[in-house]
Formats: structure tokens, C-alpha cells, sequence
């Protein structure tokens, strides 16, 4: 492919990304598929011979496109935002044409700086205290890594290196083996499985602190937690990345940050939790439901009254009907469902849709039980009846 070709093409590939998003709400947010799908579709050998790209792009509908879940979707309302907008996927593009590996500073200056600085402003949007900006003295600074997990990692790695090189000249006739064997992380038993992760890839002991009925954790908890590991002879304890190369990953966080402006964030965020704040009103008026936790941001967590499996049964009536797309999880042993505000063009229509979705599924559970509750009372009415004609017999 040549210069021109990838002009020509690259434009198709917009397009065709720019449709997708546009009709998204059209599409099933779960995909039908079965396992192994794409092993009937696709050839199990490359071509031999090059295939054009008019010829290539209709495979993506043709094939990717059924086997998608569509994280982008209004309709996806599970986990957490894919963080998609069109300056990212300008960030993207860019980052891949210039096609940097940032080793160091000298390999790629820009890489290196740019993202120094854009974090600088995150840290800023976000309110950080000043010593976690680059710019202020002392050892401040932030780094994009390339997932949430792998963050957790490298900040609990450089707790490890920092509370053992704080120790060691405390007590220099203990060995560097012996201080890290008592290190002890702590974490709310609410904390994504991701930390329990870094923790046994990093060797260092857990203590998870018990949280409260909301699934929030008191600072005093953590404090007599501490307070009792050190009488046990234990040190408390929760580099820059694991990889050596890097892309510019900072080009679409700047690029975002300029085409949406602190404002347009600012409004996007409010958003958000507003459209979340309709969904709890729609739970605080039916009877049905319980809010399980304090709404935050764009996530509210809710559950059936009664009975754990009726949760479970709703989860899996509308992940059936592949309209909209929850998850579930558990706080202190009661199974609740998440229902999390994720698109980008999500409006209040989708809450609504959403909820009518919810509303109905959960109608056809209770009627499943219903019915069922009422066979049994009519299996025992004629039982009860057969049996009294047996003894009349007699």
C-alpha cells in the first residue's frame, strides 16, 4: 500500500468507524455467537497472495462485527466506560503513524516530555495535592501505563522498593530478605481482585480491611489494622513501569484534553451522574428494588427485595434478551446488580429504555414463580383430594 492508497483507504476506514458509531444503538449490545465462531469463517492459513482493502473491510462486518460486545453502546451499562471519543481515536491514529518506541529520552523527546506535562494537567483537573505534580519540587510525576492492573502493580512494586530502602539503614544487620518477607499491603475487601494480583506477583502479604455496610472503608479501620501488624512485627508497605518501550500513549490524552476543554469534562462528568441520579429514582420508586449502596459517579448498585436468585434470574432474563447489558456482584455476601453509565451518547431516552427493560424483565420472573408457586399449591390441593378419596374409599 502506498502513500495514496492509504489516503484513499484510511478515509474508508473513518467512514465506516464513523457509521458505526452513529447506528450503534441499532446493534445488539451482546453478540449471539458461540465459541470457536470465527475458526468456521476465517481461513486457517494467511493468503498467499495480497487482498485489497475494499475486499478486507466488508469482513469486518461480516465477521468481527457479529462476535463483538459493543462497550460503546448506550445499552452497555456493566463494568466501566471504554473511555472512546473521536480526539482519542485521533490520539490513536497519530500515535501509530509516528510510530514512536520511546526507550528513553533521547530515542523520542517528545514521547518522553509530553507525557510528563499531561499528567500534570490530569493531576491538576483531578485537584491532586501539588507534590504529585512533575512540575513541583521533589520526586512527583505520573506515567500512563497500559491497564489498570499493571498500575496497581508498579505502585505496589514501588512501595515494596521505598519502605526497604527506608528500613535497611534503620536496622542495617537485617538482611534485604528478611524486610521484605514482613511487608504487608492493605486493601478493602471491596478492592477489584487486581490488587489480591499485584500482591502475589509482587510477594508481599495481604491484609484486605473489612469494609462497611455501603462498601466504603473508615480511616480508623485501616489505623488499628496497622497498629496490630507492627505489634506483630510486621511493616506496613502499600521503577516508574514494567516495560522498557512505549508508545505515545500521551498524544491522546492531550489531544482530548484539548479538543474537550476543562469545561466540556466538567459538563460530560455532571452528565453522567445525572443520568445515574434518574436511574436511582426509578429504583427509590418501585417496591420491588433495594439500592444497595450509595450512589457514586455514574454507577448504581441494586437488587431484587428478597430472595438472592431472584437477582440472579433478572441478570440472566436480560442478558438473554441481548438488549442491555449489566453484570452482578457482591458486597458483604448479598448479590446485587451493577448499572453502570458508560457511553458517551447515552441520554435519558436510553435510562428510560434501559429501566423498561429491567422493569419488564424482572415482571417475568416473578410471573415464572408465580406459576410455579401455584403448581405446587394446585400438585398439593389434589394430592390432599386424592388422598381423602382413598380414605372415604376405605
Amino acid at each position: 500500500m502506498d502513500a495514496e492508497e492509504f489516503r484513499k483507504h484510511a478515509k474508508m476506514a473513518i467512514d465506516y468507524i464513523i457509521d458505526y458509531n452513529e447506528n450503534i444503538r441499532n446493534r445488539q449490545v451482546l453478540p449471539s455467537v458461540e465459541p470457536g465462531y470465527l475458526h468456521k469463517l476465517i481461513p486457517s492459513t494467511a493468503p498467499a497472495a495480497p487482498e485489497d482493502w475494499s475486499v478486507i473491510i466488508p469482513d469486518i462486518e461480516r465477521f468481527i462485527q457479529p462476535g463483538l460486545t459493543h462497550w460503546n453502546s448506550p445499552n452497555f451499562n456493566g463494568f466501566f466506560p471504554a473511555g472512546n471519543s473521536y480526539p482519542s481515536i485521533f490520539g490513536e491514529i497519530l500515535s501509530a503513524g509516528l510510530g514512536c518506541v520511546g526507550f528513553n529520552w533521547m530515542l523520542s523527546p517528545a514521547c518522553t516530555e509530553l507525557e510528563v506535562i499531561v499528567l500534570d494537567w490530569l493531576a491538576k483537573l483531578m485537584g491532586l495535592p501539588e507534590h504529585f505534580l512533575a512540575e513541583a519540587p521533589g520526586p512527583g510525576g505520573g506515567i500512563i501505563q497500559g491497564s489498570g492492573s499493571e498500575g496497581i502493580l508498579v505502585a505496589l512494586l514501588t512501595a515494596k522498593e521505598k519502605t526497604v530502602r527506608q528500613i535497611k539503614p534503620l536496622h542495617p544487620n537485617i538482611d534485604e530478605g528478611t524486610v521484605k518477607a514482613k511487608l504487608v499491603a492493605y486493601f478493602s475487601d471491596q478492592s477489584n481482585s487486581a490488587v489480591e494480583k499485584a500482591c502475589l506477583l509482587g510477594s508481599v502479604r495481604i491484609r484486605p480491611i473489612k469494609s462497611n455496610p455501603n462498601g466504603t472503608l473508615k480511616a480508623c479501620q485501616l489505623k488499628n489494622a496497622i497498629v496490630e501488624d507492627r505489634e506483630n512485627g510486621l511493616i506496613p508497605c502499600f521503577n516508574w513501569e514494567i516495560p522498557l518501550g512505549r508508545r505515545f500513549r500521551a498524544l491522546k490524552l492531550w489531544i482530548t484534553l484539548r479538543m474537550f476543554g476543562e469545561s466540556n469534562l466538567r459538563n460530560f462528568i455532571r452528565k453522567q451522574v445525572s443520568m445515574a441520579k434518574r436511574f436511582e429514582s426509578k429504583i427509590q420508586a418501585d417496591s420491588r428494588f433495594e439500592l444497595c449502596a450509595p450512589v457514586c459517579l455514574g454507577l448504581v448498585c441494586f437488587r431484587i427485595v428478597g430472595e438472592e436468585f431472584l437477582t440472579r434470574e433478572l441478570l440472566s432474563v436480560v442478558l438473554d434478551s441481548r438488549e442491555l447489558f449489566l453484570n452482578g456482584a457482591t458486597l458483604h455476601g448479598k448479590y446485587f446488580l451493577r448499572y453502570a453509565i458508560c457511553s458517551r451518547d447515552m441520554d435519558l431516552s436510553d435510562v428510560d429504555k434501559g429501566w423498561t427493560i429491567i422493569s419488564n424483565a424482572t415482571e417475568a420472573v416473578f410471573s415464572r414463580h408465580a406459576n410455579k408457586s401455584q403448581q405446587v399449591i394446585a400438585d398439593m390441593t389434589n394430592a390432599n383430594v386424592n388422598a381423602l378419596k382413598a380414605g372415604i374409599s376405605r
